[in-house]
């Protein structure tokens, strides 16, 4: 019996979604086995979901076929990893940053033992493995040691590393806000004299976000630090592009991004359409032709303002997390593929969603969503 109804439960909830045009589609506590709503990193892989939360450090992975997973369980390579930070490389692997440093391959999970602090990494094409790390240095990992770049220009955290096509390393700095380029030998700073570097008003900036679009422009997100009274002056810079060929830059202020914002750390990304997203205190910011939306609660579908996390899978939906915490929402304006597309049998003999984990869903439990009414915008 309790299969019977978790089955129709199961039916309810994903017809309700199709139902509703299929644009947003959300994941909590109510009707998932994840144990928190602080989620602080997802990545897609091989058509699963991999999502890590923040209350003790869980780690849980959703499929259509297998459904949810929880898989830092007791004895398994993952057990106490507290993952912080996932990303899926060119390679075909999962990277997981947490309390040693872990990937996913042909289906097995392998630990590095480290004690770097890895922060951040970037994968180059030669299949060097970069890792940042928190006021420990630049590392490259060749699957059999880690070599240390000694430069005193990055012995700060390091908040997000991206590699361009000539395998330069641009890397964000956290307190101090330093935009460094590594081309293998020399450490170089790269900064404008009104971004990065404005000593005229002593605006010390965290390069929080990297991102390189089609045309070969770096985008930059940084963070002015300290004083609030610094917040809504146009001298002030959240945002700009860095022409890698040409050197060029161009900044954005407060005039043309909005009210003075912070950025989520290693966030910033571009989907297939080339469209920026960045998560942030004030919304979701979409950047498309050099142009800044704010999608907020009020005229998108996410929960809350303060958005901690975006992602975009392979199928142009984007997934959101934020706080208050809320689980994951996930948008996709033409309608969401993969997660809904299947068909009412396969969701009623998929078994697998009661076994992979203990009480996935409460047969008992009414499982609640939101369908928010959706403003075009931008």
């Amino acid at each position: 019996m309790k299969k019977i109804t978790l089955n129709f439960w199961i039916f309810i909830f994903y017809s309700a979604i199709i139902a509703q045009n299929n644009q947003w589609f959300y994941f909590n506590t109510s009707n998932s086995p994840l144990i928190s709503n602080r989620v602080i990193s997802f990545a897609q892989y091989n058509d699963e979901y991999y999502v890590a939360t923040s209350r003790n450090s869980s780690l849980f992975k959703f499929g259509l076929i297998t459904g949810w997973t929880r898989l830092d369980t007791i004895g398994s390579v993952l057990e106490n990893s507290q993952i912080s930070y996932l990303l899926k490389d060119q390679f075909n692997r999962l990277w997981a940053l947490g309390s040693n440093i872990y990937y996913l391959e042909n289906g097995v999970w392998n630990i590095i033992e480290t004690d770097i602090g890895a922060s951040a990494i970037a994968v180059e094409e030669n299949n060097l493995i970069w890792f940042g790390t928190y006021y420990n240095g630049l590392y490259k990992y060749n699957f059999n040691e880690f070599i240390k770049i000694e430069s005193d220009s990055l012995d700060k955290e390091i908040n997000v590393i991206v590699i361009d096509k000539d395998k330069n390393k641009w890397i964000g700095m956290d307190d101090g806000g330093e935009l460094i380029k590594f081309d293998g030998k020399l450490v170089k700073k790269i900064s404008n004299s009104n971004f990065l570097n404005n000593h005229q008003i002593q605006v010390s900036y965290s390069v929080n976000g990297l991102c390189i679009d089609q045309e070969d422009n770096l985008w930059i997100s940084a963070n002015p630090l300290g004083s609030p009274d610094w917040w809504g002056n146009n001298d002030i810079y959240n945002y700009a592009k860095y022409n890698i060929q040409s050197s060029e830059w161009i900044l954005f202020d407060s005039s043309q991004v909005g009210p003075l914002l912070l950025q989520s750390k290693n966030v910033l990304q571009i989907d297939n359409e080339g469209k920026l997203w960045d998560a942030t205190s004030s919304g979701v910011l979409k950047i498309l032709d050099d142009k800044f939306y704010y999608l907020t609660k009020d005229n998108f579908g996410i929960p809350s303002n303060k958005v901690w996390n975006v992602m975009i899978d392979n199928y142009n939906n984007i997934w959101f997390s934020g706080y208050p915490e809320y689980g994951i929402a996930i948008y996709n304006e033409n309608g969401i593929l993969n997660l809904t597309n299947i068909s009412e049998e396969k969701i009623l003999n998929n078994s697998n969603l009661s076994q992979n984990y203990p009480n996935p869903f409460n047969p008992s439990t009414t499982i609640e969503y939101t369908i928010p009414n959706e403003e075009t915008h931008g």
